[in-house]
């Protein structure tokens, strides 16, 4: 438990450390000046209200808001461009919707992130419990789409008034017939629609989707490892907890990742599979004391997620998550008693099911070292005896694909 407790918390000092990591961006000051800098990436999920900034990252952090900057940008993320005006309350997301069928428009001065770029651009605005989408046409300044959902009069029925379909065939009316009633109040839909647009005004526009450049789909990659892995297995003799002796075997296996076309490469997916073998045991060499051995052949299939955090452009620290499935083929644990009485051997369940934590660093995404923590198991099949299999591994890979 303390071992558990003292690395999740190493893990957690590494995620704070990591994300105040500022990369290289720009902002556009009120007066049109381009000013290049390092800035704060947080990944906002809601339109960033305050961001913080360095000229040069051996600077104290600087901060600027909607009052003193009209865009920025991190690396070749989504751009966030300033936009005042009268936004829709959706109430989209609210439990205690009202009857009300006409959206109630606020004044708001904020930040809104454009998610795809072209003759015709897509922006959202995320904050206090709603979600507007806004188109903008060249140079324009960008439109809040209307939409409101409310509780139809004399029932409990929610219906949308959809009043946005109607702002997109007057402003994004190219005299085609793109079914202008089947686009819902959703990012996935929305993005069709201008996407078709942008398509039909030229056919040869380029569109810039989500601020990552023209790659839309999943990068795979596969990657060969080798190191070690130290194996502990502690066993329950007459109530007493009986360590075996630690073992650091060899480790080998492959693993495919998939890197998701989002969040600059940021978050990716992977399979992977890794062999390894343990054998250990502990007791007396008198006559009539036992010996207890364990002999594991292991091939463990992991499948997670992984986030990487950059230091710089070539290098990157990394975090991963994954559940495991430990397949134990020709595994047994056994008593010898070295003398007439009549040995005994238990088996290893065939397939253990597990969990486990990584952190490790990416060079060009091509070098890997890895240190990966699993959750405790209990392996013995078929007895009431308390068992724990422990394991940490260090592992070194290169992406050769």
């Amino acid at each position: 438990m303390t071992k558990t407790i003292t690395i999740c918390l190493f893990f957690t000092s590494l995620v704070m450390f990591s994300q105040t990591r500022f990369e290289k961006g720009y902002f556009i000051e009120s007066k049109g000046d381009k000013v290049e800098c390092y800035i704060r990436n947080l990944n906002w999920a809601d339109s960033p209200i305050k961001v913080s900034y360095k000229l040069s990252l051996g600077d104290e952090p600087k901060f600027f808001d909607v009052n003193t900057v009209k865009a920025f940008q991190v690396n070749e993320g989504p751009l966030y461009l300033k936009v005042s005006g009268e936004f829709p309350v959706t109430q989209q997301f609210e439990k205690d919707k009202s009857s009300e069928s006409q959206p109630k428009l606020v004044s708001r001065n904020v930040f809104v992130k454009r998610i795809l770029g072209g003759e015709a651009s897509l922006y959202q605005y995320s904050g206090n419990n709603d979600r507007i989408f806004l188109i903008q046409i060249g140079e324009h300044k960008p439109l809040p789409l209307l939409y409101k959902q409310y509780i139809k009069p004399g029932s409990n029925q929610i219906v949308d008034n959809k009043m946005y379909r109607r702002q997109l065939f007057e402003h994004l009316n190219c005299g085609n017939s793109i079914d202008i009633q089947s686009v819902t109040y959703e990012k996935k839909s929305l993005i069709n629609y201008v996407q078709k647009y942008n398509l039909c005004t030229d056919p040869n526009s380029s569109d810039l989707e989500m601020g990552v450049g023209k790659r839309k789909g999943i990068k795979f990659g596969l990657t060969i490892y080798g190191g070690a892995q130290d194996y502990d297995f502690n066993y329950a003799v007459f109530g007493r907890d009986q360590d075996y002796d630690n073992e650091i075997v060899p480790k080998v296996g492959l693993e495919v990742e998939g890197i998701l076309p989002f969040n600059n490469d940021k978050w990716s997916f992977f399979l992977g599979a890794f062999y390894s073998e343990y054998s250990s045991g502990f007791g007396r060499s008198n006559v009539g004391s036992p010996r207890y051995f364990i002999d594991i052949n292991r091939l463990e299939v992991i499948l997670g997620g992984r986030h990487y955090m950059y230091l710089n452009p070539n290098s990157a620290l990394f975090l991963e998550l994954g559940l495991t499935i430990d397949n134990d083929f020709s595994s047994e644990h056994r008593i010898d008693f070295n003398q007439d009485t009549a040995d005994s051997s238990q088996q290893v369940r065939p397939v253990n099911l597990g969990s486990g934590l990584g952190v490790g660093y990416s060079f060009k995404r091509k070098l890997y070292l890895k240190f990966n923590y699993y959750l405790n198991q209990n392996v013995l099949e078929g007895t009431p005896v308390e068992n724990e299999l422990s394991r940490v591994s260090l592992l070194l890979g290169y992406k050769f694909l």
